[in-house]
C-alpha cells in the first residue's frame, strides 16, 4: 500500500455500477472520518452510448441517501492514472487491463477484494441483472469498501 493516500481511483468496466457505487460508499465513509481523500470512478472500457448509472443501482443507493443523478461514465486515462495513490479495480481482468495499458501503475493497482480482504476475488458485475442481484452488490461494496478503507493509510 502506498505511505499515504490521498486520491483513491476505483476502476469498473463501464463505469456505470460497480465503480460509481464504490465511490458513493468511500465518499460517505471518508466525509464520516472527516478526511480529506479525493475519489473517483472510471471504466476500462466505456460504451458512450451508456453513460449514465445503472437504474436499478442509482435507486438503491438513493436509500442510503447517495444521489447518482450527477454522474457520466468515463474511460480511464494516463492522467487519471498519474493522480491516483491508490486504483483499486473490481476483477483481476480489470487489473491486467489498467497495468497493460499503463505499466508504470504497477505500485498502485489492487483488487478492491485483496485491500479489503486479503483475497484476490473478483466483485460480480451485476449490469442487466434482477434486482436482488443489485441488492447483493451494495451490500457487497459497503462492507468491502469499508474494510479496505481501514486498510488503507489515508492521509
Amino acid at each position: 500500500m502506498p505511505v499515504a493516500v490521498g486520491h483513491i481511483l476505483f476502476v469498473c468496466t463501464g463505469n456505470t455500477g460497480r465503480s460509481v457505487a464504490a465511490k458513493a460508499f468511500a465518499r460517505r465513509a471518508i466525509a464520516a472520518r472527516g478526511l480529506s481523500v479525493t475519489v473517483c470512478s472510471r471504466g476500462v472500457a466505456v460504451d458512450p452510448a451508456n453513460v449514465r448509472p445503472e437504474p436499478h443501482l442509482a435507486m438503491l443507493l438513493a436509500v442510503y441517501g447517495m444521489d447518482l443523478s450527477g454522474h457520466c461514465a468515463a474511460v480511464l486515462t494516463a492522467d487519471d492514472v498519474r493522480a491516483a495513490d491508490c486504483i483499486l479495480v473490481m476483477t483481476a481482468a480489470h487489473k491486467r487491463s489498467v497495468l497493460g495499458r499503463f505499466p508504470d501503475a504497477g505500485g498502485k493497482v489492487w483488487m478492491l477484494s485483496e485491500v479489503a480482504h486479503g483475497t484476490e476475488a473478483d466483485v460480480e458485475d451485476a449490469f442487466g441483472s434482477p434486482i436482488c442481484v443489485y441488492e447483493r452488490l451494495v451490500e457487497q461494496l459497503d462492507t468491502m469498501v469499508a474494510s479496505a478503507l481501514d486498510t488503507l493509510n489515508m492521509a
